[in-house]
């Protein structure tokens, strides 16, 4: 075996260019896989071949992720725990066995009441690991469907007696590549509202999970454009995601906030946070981008619609996050439009408004007041 040893990646995991495993693969016209940073540098110094192969690059704009790829390097780095030594050389492919990696060691239970109900969590237990193994290893897009349909609906059962080491097993790179190319590749409505679930609920429980998408710039990219596509739910996971206020703007969400804040909340799946309450959020941060006229084309459309009753009904939200984003639109409602004073006015509930000035910033205390300010501005 060239190379040396169980712990050497094979060969088609490494970049011929930088010498180490890949983090973003990208696969060329050529059929040559590179590490994107690496061969777009090649490319910027005004190289049009491809390194290795020394065919013509004919597009010079890089494919997206090769998420397969990257799914399967996740899969034996989770085998080969602190083995990401770098090879040149080498034929050798390790087969991953990804059930036996994953599947967590099950502590005998002595009480004999428990015996039945553990019977039923091993059983359980095992039939989670076959759907994350079908997950990560098929080739077969419909499997792989079956597979995050049965995640989910273990997920749903389990409830808040959830297993830490499900949670844990799910949260696995390797898995979350391959929900992430589920949503590259699918077109079933159910298996996609699933797999947003899944993601946001993990990504909620645990910031790995974040850290694991926010990896590959594209992988927001497909979110979003689910999302505007009419998967409202996919909000919940760009809010989690926490892209910049530029990047927000510049993929033109606004129409979809305003969609999803006027939906009712029976209208989507229950998930780790209502839909509305992202959306409302992010609408107020895309609001803060000082862009003059963003600004006002979002607070027209606001202004101007029945979005603004809901949005004032965010200040009784429970969430004091919603309650500080619905007074920051407000606000910037009342100073780009001053005559929806009046019915801001009109709905508000001011009790829980100032409940929340105690637990608050600085920062947002100066918005409550800039609220306060406006609405005293009525011409009575």
């Amino acid at each position: 075996m060239a190379g040396g040893g169980k712990h050497t990646p094979p060969k088609d995991f490494v970049c011929p260019i930088t010498g180490h495993l890949f983090d973003d693969p990208v696969t060329l016209e050529t059929g040559q896989t590179y590490e994107r940073r690496a061969i777009q540098e090649w490319l910027d110094r005004g190289n049009s071949i491809c390194p290795i192969t020394r065919h013509q690059v004919q597009n010079s704009h890089l494919p997206k992720t090769n998420h397969v790829l990257k799914r399967l390097i996740a899969s034996w780095q989770e085998q080969n725990p602190g083995s990401a030594i770098p090879c040149q050389s080498g034929d050798q492919h390790v087969e991953p066995e990804l059930e036996a990696m994953i599947k967590p060691e099950i502590v005998p239970v002595t009480s004999p009441n428990s015996v039945i109900n553990q019977a039923v969590m091993d059983r359980t237990t095992t039939e989670l690991c076959h759907a994350i193994t079908k997950l990560c290893m098929s080739e077969v897009l419909k499997d792989s469907e079956m597979a995050v349909l049965q995640i989910e609906r273990f997920w749903q059962e389990m409830g808040m007696d959830l297993d830490l080491d499900a949670q844990t097993m799910l949260s696995k790179p390797s898995v979350i590549h391959g929900f992430v190319e589920i949503l590259l590749n699918s077109i079933d409505p159910q298996v996609l509202k699933s797999t947003v679930f899944l993601l946001s609920d993990l990504g909620s429980r645990d910031r790995a999970v974040i850290q694991t998408l926010t990896q590959v710039d594209s992988n927001l990219e497909c979110i979003v454009a689910l999302f505007k596509k009419g998967l409202f739910e996919a909000v919940v996971l760009i809010y989690l995601l926490r892209p910049s206020i530029p990047r927000m703007k510049e993929m033109e969400m606004v129409e979809s906030l305003l969609t999803v804040i006027n939906k009712k909340d029976e209208e989507m799946i229950k998930i780790c946070l209502k839909p509305k309450t992202a959306s409302v959020i992010l609408l107020q941060q895309i609001l803060h981008c000082n862009e003059e006229s963003v600004v006002s084309s979002i607070v027209g459309s606001i202004a101007s619609s029945k979005e603004i009753q809901t949005i004032i009904g965010s200040l009784e939200s429970e969430l004091t996050e919603e309650r500080i984003a619905a007074i920051g639109i407000l606000v910037k409602c009342m100073q780009e439009e001053g005559k929806c004073r009046n019915t801001i006015a009109d709905k508000v509930e001011l009790a829980p408004v100032l409940d929340s000035f105690i637990n608050v910033s600085d920062g947002d205390r100066f918005v409550m007041v800039q609220f306060f300010s406006e609405l005293v501005k009525l011409k009575r």
